[in-house]
């Protein structure tokens, strides 16, 4: 699940340290680098369910071969990956929702679990709960970040420098840290 950068703010939050032209670099980054793991995993339909529609032709362009474009549609997250996965489980026996904005890798294994993104205290607790009384199989992925402000973003371009990456995210995080290291000065 995206927004399309370029269509929709993008990154907001890192802006100031960043440019709007920065974030949304940053945002295409991490979009292309989700979407070639993906893409690489063998027995899945990749699909990206962007916002808002009007950006189907230049994401077409953008998503490698191979990736499906559909359109989200909902009022708020909720309602659009409900809407999402009501759209998604009529023609597919399971189905995953990842975000385009974060760096979870992704490996066959990771796929066995889901990632939940907690904004409340008790949602997690809430959402294994039921997913347990419906017999499902949980298993809880490695925490990891999003990069919504400037502390995430220095602590991403620290990973990289050590780690690595994506591809697409470390060739642009030297950038980053060089704008983060600026905005310290200014």
């Amino acid at each position: 699940m995206a927004k399309a950068p370029g269509f929709a703010d993008v990154k907001s939050r890192l802006q100031p340290p960043l440019t709007a032209g920065e974030a949304r670099a940053l945002a295409t980054a991490f979009l292309l680098d989700r979407l070639d793991g993906v893409v690489a995993l063998s027995g899945v339909v990749p699909l990206l369910a962007f916002t808002p529609p009007a950006a189907a032709p230049v994401l077409r362009a953008l998503a490698p071969a191979g990736v499906g474009l559909l359109a989200q549609r909902g009022d708020g997250l909720g309602e659009r990956l409900t809407c999402l996965f009501d759209d998604l489980l009529a023609e597919h026996r399971a189905a995953l929702a990842l975000d385009a904005d974060s760096q979870l890798s992704l490996n066959q294994r990771s796929l066995s679990g889901i990632r939940v993104v907690t904004d409340a205290d008790g949602v997690l607790e809430t959402t294994l709960a039921r997913a347990r009384a419906l017999g499902l199989r949980v298993h809880l992925l490695p925490r990891w970040f999003d990069v919504d402000t400037e502390a995430d973003l220095k602590k991403l371009c620290d990973e990289i420098a050590v780690s690595g990456g994506p591809r697409r995210t470390a060739a642009l995080a030297p950038t980053l840290a060089a704008r983060l290291a600026r905005a310290v000065v200014e």
